[in-house]
Order: structure tokens, then C-alpha cells, then sequence
């Protein structure tokens, strides 16, 4: 999705939001803020035919599967709705976004996770890479989603 020309676009009055197609050609929405040193994107992808989830083959953070697993978060009075960070990993790890895989693990670490909801994201091929890796683990119980 970000190439080098983009990389850098923030969200202005002029341009609040930018449209382009990706290499899947789905068709995104997309928007960038800087909020108190917090890079925060926003990005609705419609990809113009009828996705459906297969276990195993990692979830589409953009699909339907994913609507369940939403999280409201809220910062300096404003709620949002947020993916769990079991479902980004998927992405990050397709996008071979080293520096947020990093981020996501070390709060894995720190806080928990859902396994369950971790391996129903991941691929195969993605959750054999993390599986053995030291994660501090939480029951579905605990997760909050």
C-alpha cells in the first residue's frame, strides 16, 4: 500500500483523504493524522467482490470476518473503533512491516494476548513464524473484544 511518494502524506484540510487501487485492486480510502506525535491511519478498502475468510489463509483486516473482534478505544475523550492487534499482526506481517511487527510483539509481551483469535488471523505460513516465539498468553476469557 505505501510506496515511497506517499510514505511521508499526512491528512490536510485541502486533501483530508486519498483514493488509489492496490496491486489485489481493491479500492481504498485512505487517511493519515499526526496527533500528538501519534501516526494514526484510517483506511476503508472495499474490494469490489465477494471476500470470504478461510481458515488458515490469515484474515483480511478489511473483511467482514472481522467485525466481531472491533475494539472501542478511547483518547482524550474521543472513542474509536480499533482492530485487535492479533488481526493487524496478519497484515503487518503480509506487508513485511518489521518495525510494527516489533511494536505488536513487544505488547504481546507486555500485556497478552488472544491465542485463539491469533491463530484464527494468522496464516499458517505467519503463525508458524510467531508460534514459538516467548509471548505471554491470555484465555479467551480475559481478551476483551
Amino acid at each position: 500500500m505505501e510506496s515511497a511518494d506517499m510514505s511521508d502524506w499526512l491528512s490536510t484540510r485541502l486533501q483530508p483523504v486519498i483514493h488509489f487501487e492496490d496491486s489485489f485492486h481493491p479500492m481504498w480510502t485512505f487517511a493519515r493524522f499526526l496527533i500528538e506525535d501519534v501516526k494514526v491511519e484510517i483506511g476503508n478498502i472495499n474490494p469490489g467482490y465477494d471476500f470470504k475468510y478461510v481458515p488458515e489463509t490469515g484474515i483480511w483486516e478489511s473483511g467482514p470476518a472481522i467485525w466481531p473482534y472491533i475494539k472501542e478505544v478511547t483518547v482524550k475523550d474521543t472513542s474509536m473503533p480499533v482492530l485487535s492487534l492479533e488481526i493487524q499482526l496478519e497484515t503487518n506481517m503480509n506487508r513485511e512491516l518489521e518495525h510494527r511487527i516489533a511494536n505488536i510483539i513487544d505488547v504481546f509481551k507486555r500485556e497478552g494476548y488472544n491465542s485463539e483469535l491469533l491463530k484464527f488471523s494468522l496464516s499458517e505460513e505467519n503463525y508458524l513464524s510467531i508460534r514459538d516465539k516467548p509471548l505471554k498468553n491470555i484465555s479467551p476469557e480475559e481478551a476483551e473484544f
